[in-house]
C-alpha cells in the first residue's frame, strides 16, 4: 500500500498478501501479465498498455501507439505524465 496523506486518495492497495513487496520486480510482473494480455487480444500496439486497478497497478495509466508509449500516474505536483519512445 501507498499512502500519500496530501491526495484525495489518501492510499491505493497493491495487494492483500503481506509477503508480496511493492518493488520493482512485483511491477515488472504486473507490466508482463497486462502485456501479456494486450499481445493476445490486439494484432496492433494502439492499446491501453496498463490500465490502474484492472491491472493491479493503481493509479498507474499507460497507452501504447506503435513505436511511443505514455504512462500516467498520479504525482505531487501534477498529472505525471511521461513520453517513452
Amino acid at each position: 500500500m501507498c499512502i500519500s496523506p496530501n491526495n484525495l486518495i489518501c492510499a491505493r492497495l497493491f495487494g492483500r498478501d503481506t509477503g508480496h513487496l511493492l518493488d520493482k520486480s512485483l511491477l515488472v510482473h504486473r507490466f508482463k501479465v497486462a502485456l501479456s494480455l494486450r499481445e493476445r487480444l490486439f494484432d496492433k500496439p494502439y492499446y491501453r498498455l496498463v490500465y490502474g486497478e484492472s491491472d493491479l497497478l493503481p493509479g498507474l495509466v499507460g497507452t501504447a501507439l506503435a513505436t511511443t508509449s505514455w504512462y500516467r500516474s498520479p504525482t505531487r505536483h501534477g498529472t505525471g505524465t511521461r513520453c517513452h519512445r
